[in-house]
């Protein structure tokens, strides 16, 4: 879960906190939100962080809708949508996010080739499967 305190206070916009340039950081940010979605938790995304707000929220000032006409940030705002179908779609990303049968580790531990995978299940035992590669510039 990314709260309203990740992105207030001078600690940047999400595309600003993302390693690399222009589409390195979109890409990264995907990266990060397919994870998110992925792991166990409540998701919440704040202000503009769909899309690829640049400045940090300020109650003082509109979000920047007119961003979600360039291309990058309006890609970005489809891809957390059809994130968001597939969460509603596959109930063993929600169901039992507060038990440990909901999740399961298949690999976390192979940093040298960036790459993650777990399991996801609901109260049936169906399964989720995510294996996730971060290779875009800088993400690990």
């Amino acid at each position: 879960m990314l709260s309203h305190d990740e992105v207030v206070h001078l600690k940047c916009s999400m595309i600003n906190k993302m390693p690399g340039l222009g589409e390195d950081k979109f890409a990264n940010l995907k990266a990060g939100y397919t994870f998110m979605i992925g792991h166990p938790g409540k998701k919440l995304l704040f202000m503009g962080q769909d899309f690829g707000q640049y400045h940090e929220w300020d109650e003082n000032v509109a979000l920047d809708w007119y961003l979600t006409e360039e291309p990058d940030n309006s890609d970005l705002q489809n891809y957390v949508r059809d994130l968001l179908h597939l969460y509603k779609k596959y109930p063993s990303l929600y169901r039992q996010d507060n038990d440990w049968n909901g999740f399961q580790w298949i690999n976390a531990n192979d940093g040298d080739r960036s790459i993650f995978s777990f399991v996801r299940r609901d109260e049936t035992g169906k399964k989720t499967s995510f294996y996730h590669q971060f290779h875009t510039c800088g993400a690990a």
